[in-house]
């Protein structure tokens, strides 16, 4: 008997059974007067939308700009490096600079943004740029106009910068995102989203949430030929069907630690704040001079309330799938002396980071680095934690 049938009920992810959490998110519902919507977000799409013609983003653009009494653009240019998935250029009034977002992923979401981020802004004192206007409801683009902010990407700084700034860049980068969540803990600012009435409820959709994107994710994983970066000639073929017959001999203990990992994490009591939805490390920028450090924080289009240490480990992620592992030492311990709590290995965050991983097998640019994560977890031995010594 193989290994994918001798247990169904534990490989139920792969074998699309019943999620774990079902019942107990049923459970949870009912402690509420009112029922919780647990709705999962997009998922990854590659590629980004086309940018839209530059005259009519400037005519469009000016006129908001007029309607909030800001100064007119005088001219635009894109922005080589926008994000994945919305068009941003640059505007050049007389006084200052705009940075300029179509938003294509969440265009519903562009005063809830321009409310959120300013309040974090403003709560917080880190490096977001001022949100000015947005666009009116209608037929027009889903313009976001806000301050342009000095500095590159971490996503394409980080490779290139000496060892021992890249070392402070990612230092500089745990600290923000602790100062992040524990942003606004204590509730009143109207302008921040609403926390959750029931955390454990909350928790429990996560979970359910989790379980879905997984069995996406590994129904994803059978045919290397359609992951994104074969399709796109990012690895060799030979790598990828190296990756993919690992992926085939361990698929089932793969699956097998991420329920085990899952089911526990409903019984941990996870901590709440403010988090976003995909945290990125195209979502900041940094300047390696004179100090090396964060010089701005980006795209504010899903925040909600959830377990902070997500958000680290898709950052631990981003890190090592960029060939930029050695760094994650720094981000953590940046974290943890903001937070003053030490990143431990918990249940709940490693659940995240096995799911996310899956997912970066077909979606992402490095399968096999993805799926040698996959296998450092397997064996316990990726180290991520101070604690795993």
């Amino acid at each position: 008997m193989s290994p994918a049938t001798e247990n169904p009920k534990r490989l139920s992810l792969a074998l699309c059974g019943k999620p774990l959490t079902s019942r107990i998110v049923e459970s949870a519902r009912k402690e509420q007067e009112e029922p919780v919507t647990l709705r999962a977000g997009p998922c990854r799409t590659q590629g980004r939308a086309p940018m839209p013609p530059l005259a009519r983003i400037l005519d469009e653009a000016n006129t908001i700009l007029r309607e909030n009494n800001l100064p007119a653009c005088e001219s635009l240019e894109p922005c080589p490096d926008p994000d994945s998935w919305n068009p941003v250029v640059f505007g050049h009034a007389r006084e200052r600079d705009y940075a300029i977002k179509i938003n294509v992923r969440a265009p519903d979401t562009l005063r809830t943004q321009l409310s959120v981020a300013n309040a974090v802004r403003d709560l917080s004192a880190l490096p977001i740029p001022e949100h000015y206007c947005c666009s009116p409801d209608g037929d027009n683009l889903a313009l976001m106009v806000m301050e342009r902010m000095p500095g590159e990407q971490v996503r394409t700084a980080l490779p290139q910068l000496p060892r021992e700034k890249a070392d402070a860049v990612a230092a500089d980068l745990g600290r923000c995102l602790a100062v992040f969540h524990r942003t606004g803990r204590d509730g009143r600012d109207p302008r921040l989203p609403a926390r959750p009435a029931v955390p454990r409820a909350h928790i429990a959709g996560r979970q359910e949430w989790l379980e879905d994107r997984t069995r996406e994710g590994l129904s994803r994983l059978d045919d290397c030929a359609d992951w994104h970066a074969v399709r796109h000639g990012l690895i060799p073929a030979g790598a990828a069907s190296s990756a993919s017959a690992w992926l085939r001999e361990h698929r089932p203990r793969v699956v097998e630690l991420f329920e085990d990992h899952a089911r526990a994490a409903l019984a941990e009591n996870s901590p709440m704040s403010l988090s976003k939805a995909d945290q990125d490390v195209r979502e900041f920028l940094c300047l390696a001079d004179p100090v090396p450090h964060i010089s701005g924080m980006l795209d504010w289009e899903r925040v909600s309330y959830g377990d902070p240490r997500y958000e680290v480990m898709v950052l631990c992620l981003r890190l090592h799938l960029m060939e930029c592992g050695g760094l994650w030492p720094s981000l953590r311990d940046g974290y943890e002396r903001e937070s003053g709590e030490g990143m431990r290995k918990t249940v709940g965050a490693m659940s995240y980071l096995i799911q996310r991983t899956i997912d970066s097998v077909s979606a992402g640019p490095r399968p096999d680095i993805s799926v040698r994560l996959l296998e450092g977890i397997l064996r316990d031995e990726l180290f991520l934690f101070a604690d795993d010594a």
